[in-house]
């Protein structure tokens, strides 16, 4: 984190950044979203931006703003901070059980035909 010092980072208002990250008090430029962060990257009026690697990679993929502006990153390896990922179903949804026991039931099929491995690679999140 002391490489950071002299580096401006873009961050998200509200989010819950990593303690390393947090503790570091690191010159940050908050904006309420993470486009704004990688439209401010593409600007050069940051230096980096503390971003979710697989969101980070569908904005670059997905918004003709960045796309256009031919905003090539780096990701940092290894990462700050890894949290896992969860999905949630709401419980005054009648019907959630039943969408839980889908999900789960079609994410297992994936799993063990490896495509969720194949996905992860093919977008460069995993080896």
């Amino acid at each position: 984190m002391s490489d950071l010092t002299s580096l401006k980072i873009g961050t998200v208002t509200g989010y819950a950044n990593p303690k390393v990250f947090t503790d570091a008090k690191l010159k940050t430029v908050e904006v309420t979203k993470d486009l704004q962060n990688f439209q401010m990257l593409l600007n050069k009026r940051v230096d980096l931006v503390l971003s979710d690697k697989i969101l980070g990679l569908h904005l670059l993929a997905t918004e003709k703003k960045l796309a256009g502006g031919n905003l090539k990153v780096n990701w940092l390896n290894p990462s700050i901070e890894v949290k896992p990922e969860h999905v949630v179903f709401p419980r005054k949804n009648p019907r959630s059980a039943e969408f839980q026991a889908a999900f789960n039931k079609g994410y297992k099929v994936i799993l063990d035909k490896g495509e969720v491995q194949r996905i992860l690679k093919k977008h460069k999140l995993a080896r």
